[in-house]
């Protein structure tokens, strides 16, 4: 399940770096991959980690959204 989430975590960058909005939802899907596997795995600062991350990534959607279509 890492090498999963690790394979997101790559496909997500390069979508970003690629300036296509949907790098943002696949991110956010590879954070649901990350909190299975430090929660399961008892990584509890990495899964307080996901938790932060998952915000900036929604904040930085919405704020990405709203400038395209202005």
């Amino acid at each position: 399940m890492d090498w999963i989430a690790a394979i997101l975590t790559i496909t997500s960058c390069e979508l970003l770096t690629r300036k296509l909005w949907y790098g943002w939802i696949v991110g956010l899907l590879n954070q649901a991959v990350w909190y299975y596997v430090s929660y399961s795995n008892g990584l509890y600062g990495m899964f307080a980690l996901t938790i932060a991350l998952t915000c900036m990534s929604v904040r930085a959607l919405i704020r990405w959204r709203r400038e395209a279509q202005a």
